[in-house]
């Protein structure tokens, strides 16, 4: 008869639990044990193909694709929470294992990694922003909207408060799992730099009073709040370093953004006035 894995894993789990103190090959046994059970992490892969089937088949839409990301992590949560006790037991015996366990699930997951998950990554952040901006700008209950600038949907049928919710439930399960930055990260950086720019770009453009003090409060009232979502679920010191990370390069882009902006349009007024000039 096959032994089922969560069988076979709480035998493991036992026996680990059982490895008596003091013997003369424990350390050597212990490492044995822990290189196993990674090792059979690491050839079980249905999960990862479970993961990445979810992304071949995605509509074009924003709201499809946020649905097919949202699922696809939830499911490759469920799916490696299955070792949570295991790697828990682990790490009290071989203190790296728990670094060595997110290391083979990034390595194994992102080995096959179609050629659109990143178009889907983009997509879930940038949805869930202008949902978030949306909420944040909403103060007037009054006014109503036939449909909603957030989600794009009847106002009837808003579906803001499902997203965000959808959106931190994900963000939860990408931080537990040490995946944020190794799947994530770049789109968020390019999503924020393109968010930026155009922010800047509308706030700007033809206006040549100093918006900076805006422009400041905007990045911090509303980009950083909505960064801090995204990183919630990391415990205080790494949040922080993030965070303050994070603001460092955004601050920097925003005004290197702002300054270019500024030449351009400066530097056309010239070109105009010489031209009109030698007409």
């Amino acid at each position: 008869m096959r032994i089922r894995f969560c069988d076979r894993q709480r035998v493991l789990q036992m026996n680990l639990r059982r490895w008596p103190p003091g013997a003369a090959d424990e350390a050597s046994a212990r490492e044995k044990i822990c290189l196993l059970i990674l090792r059979h992490l690491q050839a079980r892969k249905r999960w990862q193909k479970q993961f990445w089937e979810i992304f071949t088949a995605v509509p074009e839409s924003e709201k499809a694709a946020f649905d097919a990301f949202h699922s696809a992590i939830t499911l490759l949560f469920k799916k490696l929470m299955l070792f949570e006790s295991t790697v828990k037991t682990l790490s009290l015996l071989e203190p790296n294992s728990g670094g060595k366990f997110e290391s083979i699930v990034q390595g194994v997951l992102l080995a096959k990694a179609p050629y659109n998950h990143q178009r889907v990554v983009k997509m879930f952040f940038g949805l869930s922003f202008k949902v978030f901006c949306h909420s944040e700008n909403t103060h007037d209950e009054s006014l109503e909207e036939l449909i909603c600038q957030g989600c794009s949907q009847e106002s009837e049928r808003c579906m803001c408060k499902e997203i965000l919710k959808k959106f931190s439930e994900a963000n939860n399960h990408l931080v537990r799992l040490g995946l944020m930055e190794r799947l994530a990260g770049e789109q968020l950086r390019e999503l924020l730099q393109m968010r930026i720019k155009s922010y800047v770009q509308e706030l700007c453009k033809g206006s040549f009073s100093s918006h900076l003090a805006e422009l400041e409060s905007w990045l911090e009232t509303v980009v950083m709040a909505w960064l801090n979502c995204v990183y919630e679920e990391q415990d205080d010191v790494a949040h922080s370093l993030v965070l303050e990370l994070s603001i460092v390069k955004l601050r920097h882009f925003l005004y290197e953004t702002y300054t270019k902006i500024r030449v351009e349009e400066f530097f056309n007024i010239i070109i105009g006035k010489l031209l009109r000039h030698r007409d």
